[in-house]
């Protein structure tokens, strides 16, 4: 299996547990939560090292971006150990432009990933 492929599959894996979770993170779904997020940011990590700019495209036109923030956020303000890697994600993110936007189109998003 090629990486291109490896991380768009991690990468979908990850949307769909966020989506499944109707992108809420609450005291009752805390394991959900990790297991996606970390689904999530294997992904984006694996897209952003890959050597192609196909998955990219992947990246910059996902749907949801607004809601996928709020679950950033919810997760970062409710599991503390987790902070850092929150921040790393968001600043990986950040090198494309339509999640630039987006973020900085959020007021709570913009304060958060400040």
């Amino acid at each position: 299996v090629s990486d291109r492929v490896r991380s768009l599959e991690q990468l979908k894996k990850g949307c769909k547990l966020i989506r499944e979770m109707n992108f809420g993170v609450s005291g009752s779904n805390t394991d959900a939560a990790i297991t996606a997020f970390e689904s999530f940011q294997r992904g984006v990590t694996l897209v952003v090292q890959s050597s192609s700019t196909d998955d990219d495209k992947i990246l910059e036109e996902m749907e949801n971006k607004d809601s996928y923030l709020e679950f950033f956020t919810a997760f970062k303000e409710r599991k503390r150990m987790y902070r850092s890697r929150v921040d790393s994600l968001v600043t990986k993110l950040l090198q494309y432009e339509p999640w630039a936007i987006a973020i900085k189109a959020d007021p709570s998003s913009l304060a958060c990933f400040r």
